[in-house]
């Protein structure tokens, strides 16, 4: 895993998609400098003034160690959809028990049922007023979860779980 910072004027366009897509309370403090780890030749880790994020081609998504994930929308999972979310699956309505209001394609936190605990983040597919509609079908993209090669890299650059 290759780690540097990046130029000024790609931190300047970060900053821009962050405010345009994350909550304002999620925004990092003060970012000057983004530090960047490569993870493969598709995605990467960006640190920056206390956050960190996953990049996935030109998506930029709060990780599984982010402190802000509470101010992200969020649907809550029933503990059988765990394992499945866990392996990269999307997230489908038959395993959401509760979630909050968002729109079409907004970063969308995933938490399972019994502790509340974050297990994906991803992208909404529908808005939630149609996910509360429907009875079925996918409701959340998943392109960050637990043991995936994001939260791996961040394990190994960053010690702990």
């Amino acid at each position: 895993m290759r780690s540097y910072a990046l130029p000024k004027r790609e931190v300047k366009a970060i900053l821009n998609q962050l405010g345009a897509t994350w909550p304002p309370e999620a925004l990092p403090q003060e970012a000057k400098q983004v530090q960047a780890i490569e993870v493969d030749e598709k995605g990467m880790i960006l640190i920056t003034g206390g956050a960190v994020a996953v990049r996935m081609g030109n998506k930029i998504l709060p990780s599984l160690r982010e402190k802000t994930l509470p101010y992200f929308p969020s649907v809550t999972v029933d503990p059988g959809a765990v394992r499945f979310i866990c392996n990269g699956a999307d997230v489908m309505r038959r395993g959401i028990t509760e979630m909050t209001k968002f729109p079409q394609g907004a970063v969308v936190a995933v938490k399972e049922k019994t502790y509340g605990k974050f297990i994906a983040v991803g992208e909404a597919l529908t808005d939630s007023e149609a996910a509360e509609k429907a009875s079925s079908g996918p409701v959340v993209k998943n392109f960050h979860y637990v043991s995936d090669k994001f939260w791996e890299a961040l394990k190994e650059k960053l010690g702990g779980t």
